[in-house]
Order: C-alpha cells, then structure tokens, then sequence
C-alpha cells in the first residue's frame, strides 16, 4: 500500500537524484578508462616517434658530412691557386672562397593514428563503459525501439556522434560537462532537511513534516541508457533511523527469471530512503 502523504513530486525528485548518481558512478569508469587508453596511446606514439627519428637523423647527417666534405675541399683547393703575395683583402669578391650551397634538409614527415579513432575506441574500452560514452557525445537511448536496445551501438553510430572529434581532450571536456551537469541534478532535486524538533522532558525529539507511516515503500521504474531499473522510496519513523541493509526479488512480466540482489544506491532526505 502506498500512502497519499507520499507525493509523486518528492519521489520525482529522488529518482533524478538516483539515476544522477549512478550516470556519476558510470562517468568515473569511463573517466579512468580513457585515462588508461590515453596513457597507452602515448607511450605507442612516443616509440614511433623515436623510431621514425632513427632513419631521418641518419639522413641529416649523411647532408652534413657531405657539406662540411665539400666545404673543405673547396678551401683546399682555393688555397692551392691562391697567389700567396697579394695581401688578402675580405673585401675584395675576387679573393673571396667560392661559397658552397647551404645543405638542404629534408622535412621531417611522421604519421601516426588520431588519439580518438571509433574502431579503435569501441575496441579499447571495456563494455561496461560503451554506453557512458555514447551518453556524453548525446546519443539518444530512449528514442531507439525495444528491438534496437538489444543491439549494441556499432563503430558507425560512434562515427556520427563524434562529429570530428579526434582528441583525448576534447571528449574529456564533454565528460567534464556530463559530470558537472549529473552533479548539478543531484544539488537541484536535493531537499533541506528542514525536520523540526519538539521538547518532550527536556529531550528534544524529531518530528515529521507530514503524517508518515514508517515503514511504507513506493517503487517507481526509470530508464537509463538501454534499459530500466528503479527506485524504491522507504519511510522511517526519524531521522535516527538508518537503512543498513535491503535485498529485493524483480519478478519479470514477460515470464523470465526472477532475480534476487541487494545492490542499490543509497540517498537521504529527511526520513526517505531511496
């Protein structure tokens, strides 16, 4: 039984606040797993990049030997015809060195993979962490048909939604903002605990707001991401009561198995669990 001093508005709130802060739980893997997978793409990009170096250092140095080659021999050879009884004059262009070209080097040309490539992305993250990131870059779960949830998000759907997108920091920033915006949804349907107290001997003694039933529970479903999970609201007598422990059985309508847990994400607001 639910009881009408239960306002849908109230639980509203507690479910924005629980898929909030499971989007949040979701945010922090997929941060640290980018985290990983940049660390490694550097470490790859750093040895291509040293060994790409090897065979173009080995070519500006075969130029340089060659000039400083031609260099002196042009000095050698200028000093061999010089007529040694004119006084040299630096002035003079006909008793200056015939000038060698200045060597020309070739442009240093390295190539390697975008930090951020689709194929190479959905292959690197772990699954659990496949659908956050689709979250950021806004694809929309709700919108797809029940048969399209079942499937996963392929490279091509991640292809459109990175919109050129090709950076380690430019999806840490949208991460960034994801956070900032669960967060915010926490803090804007977050209640004050405003409970009044009451003197009875001197003791002061919590009251409720409303006339509670301890002990009553509303359960209502939410969508997230491909598929739904929910929020159970439970009322204590004050709040000096703590939930230690909850376990549930979902019975599916569409003759599955059932399925028994004690997983759950635990938040407050004066004498609600959800």
């Amino acid at each position: 039984m639910v009881p009408k001093n239960i306002s849908y508005r109230g639980n509203e709130k507690q479910q924005h606040i629980s898929t909030a802060k499971i989007k949040l739980q979701k945010y922090e893997a997929l941060k640290k797993n980018l985290s990983a997978i940049e660390r490694v793409y550097k470490a790859e990009y750093q040895s291509a990049y040293k060994e790409a170096e090897v065979p173009y250092k080995r070519e500006v140095a075969a130029i340089i030997e060659k000039y400083n080659t031609e260099i002196a021999g042009n000095r050698d050879k200028y000093c061999q015809v010089r007529n040694s009884e004119i006084k040299y004059d630096p002035a003079d262009p006909c008793q200056q060195i015939p000038k060698i070209p200045d060597p020309v080097f070739p442009k240093f040309d390295f190539q390697f993979r975008p930090e951020i490539e689709a194929e190479q992305l959905l292959g690197e993250l772990k699954s659990d962490n496949v659908d956050a990131l689709f979250d950021i870059l806004g694809h929309d779960f709700q919108a797809n048909t029940l048969k399209e949830r079942a499937v996963s998000p392929g490279i091509s759907d991640l292809e459109n939604l990175l919109e050129g997108r090709n950076s380690f920091s430019e999806i840490n920033s949208l991460l960034t903002q994801a956070i900032e915006k669960a967060h915010n949804t926490v803090v804007e349907n977050t209640e004050p605990d405003n409970e009044t107290y009451t003197s009875i001997g001197g003791i002061l003694v919590p009251v409720a707001k409303w006339v509670a039933v301890p002990f009553t529970y509303q359960v209502c479903a939410k969508f997230i991401y491909k598929g739904y999970t929910f929020d159970m609201a439970l009322t204590v007598p004050d709040s000096s009561w703590e939930v230690d422990h909850i376990s549930y059985t979902l019975i599916p309508g569409n003759g599955t198995a059932s399925i028994t847990s004690d997983y759950h994400v635990k938040s407050r607001s004066g004498i609600r669990f959800s």
